[in-house]
């Protein structure tokens, strides 16, 4: 088979896993000769002691054997026979439900639920699960394991504890339900009765990586850095490659505040996963908070490195523009300044950097050219107007007038603007006031209010945020509506702002900003 396998031969693998379900063994699973029919005392005796010598051992170490290779080479054809639309599982399927081996059937089928899952066809998985339910309870149980965990990765978080209920019920000592049961509860922010189900699968298997490793994170949550870096540390030792565990170890040193240990894991985990651009600049931003020169040219050294491994990253190419900011090398601030420009087209902010850092390397020349392109895209843009008549007047423009009259005009705009918005945010400040008298006398009639309705929380990441998002509350009217807070932004430089302040675009234009 593995032969034919490697030739590609769909026709011949078949026939040969026919011929194979026909080969005899010695031991069949339903063997009668060790079955005592007539109760003899004696013929009892006598089979116990059979039962256990070493001719029973072999025999049941050739059945094992053959029932493993039966198993491995469905499991190895039937992808092969029918990769699309899974047909290679059903001639297997059907193959060893005619043989004496149907009772390895339902392993294949959990294989083929698993095929669909590593293929990304969901609803044909869960529908393969689901169809377990009137089998034996052990493979009930590890399909309604294998269901919650579906149900579980498409953030159907009711339906995922509901199978694994299902699973736990058919086996109670199952890990895998145990670890996605306590999963279901980590993200309900019930974090002490997951430890208590992340404890019991250890409890049922101590080498599983699943529970050691969730435990870790709900100890982590709980803010118990230390029995949290003991979980990831012992990951750590019955996997030795796994990066996520020492990354966790170094995320808890810092969170603990030992800055020392957390740079000497965070090395640890660059030395086995060198390109990871997240981690690089967040290294970048630790040793940016020192204000130590050797420290902050560390900081360059990783966002440096960070910026190769990902140039995309808005992050970085901000923090390296800052940094050329603060160093006066503006003409190195604008190649970075113009990549931002490039993933970011539609923000303006960029390109007003752009023409603030030719204003302060003195190309006043570039920097009108760069603020008739910005307006010629954004045209009611204030703060570029305010710079091109400025400059214009400077050097005794022509088109100077132009500029102020489209200055005063949009400056016009804008106060339109502000007053319409604050119209209308006192209607709708007035119309909250009456609504919520209104709906005081429905709750007076008896009659119930619409019941706000939450965002999902979305699923965990192992970047530094490493706490799951919690939900947020969208009311059924504008009044209720809470926005969602902003994520901590990392220690940047002096020189730099967040995007939407422009350095330069609010400053008092003083006659030192223009040429003597």
């Amino acid at each position: 088979i593995i032969c034919y396998f490697a030739l590609g031969d769909a026709r011949k693998m078949a026939e040969t896993f026919q011929r194979m379900l026909l080969l005899e063994i010695v031991s069949p699973r339903s063997d009668d000769r060790y079955e005592n029919f007539h109760n003899d005392p004696r013929l009892q005796v006598y089979l116990d002691a059979v039962k256990n010598d070493m001719l029973h051992r072999d025999e049941l170490s050739q059945r094992q054997q053959a029932e493993k290779y039966i198993s491995t080479a469905a499991r190895l054809i039937a992808p092969a026979l029918d990769a699309n639309n899974g047909q290679g599982f059903t001639f297997c399927l059907e193959a060893l439900a005619k043989s004496k081996y149907n009772y390895l059937s339902h392993d294949l089928e959990i294989a083929k639920a698993v095929g669909y899952i590593k293929s990304y066809d969901f609803s044909n998985a869960i529908e393969s699960l689901k169809s377990f339910g009137k089998k034996d309870s052990l493979m009930h149980s590890t399909a309604a394991t294998n269901l919650s965990f579906l149900y579980f990765l498409e953030g159907q978080y009711a339906l995922a504890d509901k199978s694994v209920s299902e699973a736990l019920e058919a086996d109670r000592y199952n890990p895998q339900a145990l670890v996605n049961k306590g999963n279901c509860l980590f993200v309900n922010k019930d974090i002490a009765k997951a430890i208590e189900y992340y404890n019991m699968a250890l409890d049922s298997d101590s080498s599983c990586i699943e529970a050691i490793y969730n435990l870790g994170l709900a100890h982590k949550r709980l803010q118990n850095y230390f029995d949290a870096r003991e979980c990831f540390e012992k990951v750590c030792e019955i996997l030795p490659t796994n990066t996520d565990a020492v990354y966790q170890i170094a995320h808890c040193y810092e969170l603990a505040g030992d800055m020392p240990q957390a740079f000497e894991w965070y090395t640890t985990f660059l030395s086995r996963v060198p390109t990871d651009s997240n981690v690089l600049s967040h290294l970048g931003s630790l040793y940016d908070a020192d204000p130590d020169e050797e420290s902050r040219t560390s900081a360059f050294q990783f966002n440096m490195e960070a910026h190769r491994c990902f140039p995309a990253d808005l992050n970085t190419i901000k923090w390296l523009g800052g940094y050329y900011i603060d160093s006066k090398f503006y003409e190195k601030a604008v190649e970075f300044l113009e990549k931002a420009a490039e993933v970011q087209p539609g923000n303006v902010s960029w390109r007003l950097m752009i023409g603030g850092c030719y204003r302060r390397s003195g190309n006043y020349q570039r920097a009108l050219e760069v603020y008739k392109d910005i307006n010629r895209d954004f045209p009611d843009n204030i703060d570029c107007l305010s710079y091109l008549v400025r400059i214009s007047t400077d050097q005794q423009l022509p088109e100077a007038k132009t500029f102020a009259a489209m200055l005063k005009k949009a400056e016009r705009a804008q106060e339109q603007r502000e007053q319409r918005e604050n119209k209308r945010n006192n209607r709708k400040a007035g119309a909250g006031r009456r609504g919520t008298n209104g709906k005081e006398n429905q709750e007076n009639d008896g009659q119930i209010a619409p019941r706000e309705r939450g965002d999902p929380i979305l699923p965990q990441k192992r970047a530094t945020n490493a706490n799951a998002a919690g939900a947020t509350s969208n009311g059924s009217n504008s009044s209720s509506y809470q926005p969602m807070a902003h994520l901590a932004e990392r220690p940047r430089t002096a020189s730099i702002r967040p995007v939407e302040d422009d350095e330069w675009a609010n400053e008092t234009l003083g006659d030192d900003m223009l040429p003597e």
